[in-house]
């Protein structure tokens, strides 16, 4: 037997031809290149990404951690929202999206939801088109400190204007 097959079963690794499965739920496919996260398929997510501190509306690391050790010793759902000063609601669509068929688990998680987190397109000023010229050429001829563009303003002038799918 090859001593990486021996550690890969040691580890919980199993190998098809094309595919590895990992004991944390992710499955690597060699001939797409992809890898899959619990049924998701991610990219690769950076170190950054994963440490980077967010808004406190959005789980951490930590309370991730602390709903699969709440988890394991059989606290319900409303249990462990009070330990996280979250609502039981949180904790169930968290559970529930990130859940592999091994249970909980909570760097699996984390990473998967760093993998959700950045969207995909740009915003719409930030892409060339006539929405980002006609905003151009109104900061041009308006230039002025006491001159904003507000969304009510942009609607009045934008009426003279054909709309289109590009805005």
């Amino acid at each position: 037997m090859n001593e990486r097959t021996a550690k890969d079963w040691d580890g919980g690794v199993k190998k098809s031809r094309t595919t590895r499965t990992y004991a944390d739920g992710r499955r690597v496919d060699y001939t797409t290149g992809t890898v899959t996260m619990g049924g998701v398929t991610t990219a690769p997510v950076g170190l950054t990404a994963l440490e980077k501190q967010l808004h406190p509306r959005f789980l951490t690391l930590a309370e991730r951690e602390k709903i699969r050790d709440l988890r394991a010793a059989g606290q319900s759902l409303r249990a462990i929202g009070r330990a996280l000063g979250r609502s039981a609601s949180t904790v169930k669509r968290e559970t529930d999206a990130n859940a592999v068929r091994e249970g909980y688990q909570p760097c699996a998680a984390h990473r998967a939801a760093a993998a959700r987190r950045p969207r995909p397109k740009k915003r719409k000023l930030l892409r060339e088109g006539r929405l980002r010229r006609f905003v151009q050429d109104q900061l041009r001829r308006k230039s002025g400190a006491s001159y904003r563009l507000s969304p009510t303003s942009l609607r009045t002038k934008s009426t003279t204007m054909s709309k289109s799918p590009a805005w």
